[in-house]
């Protein structure tokens, strides 16, 4: 069961879905009187995560999404079914004391990659749906787990001429 949302946190909770910057009240939408399309997806758990699967899952009941969310948006939606801290989006301000607050006791985000038809979700959802031939009318199955992140460098190698294409080494004894 999620927990009830105040208004202010509903907002905040389509800032990070939309994975915009939020209406203001003064903005004029006559001339858009078509509202954002959302599809419904279902998040499951990829069947090769192991390592803490009991903490990763999320109930399978289908959600509605901004149709042109991406993979970062879906992190996000995914960190806060977690219950987990939400990433801030860089230069978002920090002006809202009370969203601080309830990070505070938090685990922190995980980076979340998607599957959807058993292909690597790299663009907007409705997109790859479409590009996927896949129906609207019906819930998607997005597969979820934890995105491997990059190496870090741990030494620095040997700098060699860009004109080197290969090496070999041959003893003679």
């Amino acid at each position: 069961q999620l927990p009830y949302l105040s208004p202010q946190q509903k907002l905040n909770w389509s800032v990070i879905m939309m994975d915009e910057d939020p209406p203001s009240p003064t903005d004029d939408h006559g001339d858009d009187d078509s509202p954002e399309t959302k599809i419904r997806v279902s998040f499951i758990l990829a069947a090769g995560v192991r390592k803490d699967r009991d903490t990763l899952e999320l109930p399978t009941d289908p959600i509605a999404v901004p149709a042109s969310i991406r993979k970062k948006g879906l992190s996000a939606v995914v960190n806060h079914l977690l219950d987990r801290a939400v990433e801030q989006k860089d230069g978002e301000s920090d002006s809202n004391d009370d969203d601080d607050d309830d990070d505070e006791g938090k685990l922190p985000a995980i980076p979340f990659d998607f599957l959807l038809n058993d292909k690597l979700l790299r663009m907007g959802l409705e997109s790859a749906a479409r590009k996927e031939g896949l129906s609207l009318e019906h819930a998607l199955e997005l597969h979820y787990f934890p995105a491997r992140l990059p190496p870090k460098m741990e030494s620095e190698s040997e700098a060699l001429p860009d004109w080197i294409s290969t090496m070999d080494y041959t003893f003679n004894a």
